[in-house]
């Protein structure tokens, strides 16, 4: 006989269920677990992005006065603070978030939090865990998933795929609102959008899926991606 200790040493999950286990925010201005910060935030597309990466790289970096390559602007800010688990559980210890619930009459009833705490929706129970504030690492992502969507975005943006790509109509309007990329903006009463360098040419595009219905990987590799294209019609199935 003996007795067994467990340990938990960190949670693996996609990023909206990282939000319901560890108590951030992960949508809006306040979606960032590491900086808990909003400052580089900004709205694209009806949607909530962070810029500024630029400010992790040394201070001589030429990356940071590419201003053509970005976002048209040079970076001379410096990486924001780095917070410990010591210092989120103080900062948690401070305030009452109320019970956690999606039932409406209890929501409302909840005051709204000063603007210190709207990083975090509650106080995650991993926090009575008497280790988890010195973890380092408590919270894993999902890489499957996350190379999966990334994938997906990609292929779908260079092959121009309908559903698929980011490149369009909203992009551009946003290029034009950021005063970036001139040569992209929609023309002809906002209605054409020039080719792009990134995309490959419609004449060009049924000669990367023919080869794609061909290649041949060694077993084991990869899947057999023939089976997710149809060469005839420029068509692609992601989920088989």
């Amino acid at each position: 006989m003996f007795q067994m200790h467990v340990m938990v040493v960190g949670t693996i999950s996609d990023f909206p269920a990282r939000g319901m286990l560890s108590g951030n925010v992960v949508r809006g201005y306040k979606a960032c677990p590491e900086c808990l910060s909003d400052e580089g935030s900004s709205s694209h597309c009806n949607k909530i992005c962070r810029l500024g990466h630029r400010a992790f790289l040394p201070y001589d970096h030429e990356w940071r006065f590419d201003e053509k390559a970005f976002d048209g602007t040079v970076e001379h800010g410096v990486p924001p603070r780095r917070w410990t688990g010591e210092d989120i559980l103080a900062v948690l210890n401070e305030y009452d978030f109320g019970q956690l619930s999606n039932h409406p009459n209890i929501v409302a009833a909840i005051p709204e939090r000063p603007d210190k705490y709207k990083f975090w929706t509650h106080k995650s129970i991993f926090w009575e865990l008497p280790y988890w504030s010195k973890l380092l690492i408590r919270h894993y992502l999902d890489v499957m998933h996350i190379e999966k969507n990334v994938c997906d975005s990609v292929v779908g943006t260079v092959l121009n795929l309908e559903g698929k790509t980011k490149d369009g109509h909203k992009a551009r309007i946003d290029l034009k609102k950021c005063g970036i990329r001139r040569h992209l903006w929609l023309k002809e009463g906002k209605k054409k959008m020039p080719q792009a360098p990134y995309t490959v040419k419609p004449d060009q595009k049924n000669l990367i899926f023919r080869w794609m219905s061909c290649v041949k990987y060694p077993s084991g590799y990869a899947g057999n991606i023939a089976r997710c294209v149809n060469f005839r019609d420029n068509k692609m199935w992601w989920s088989r």
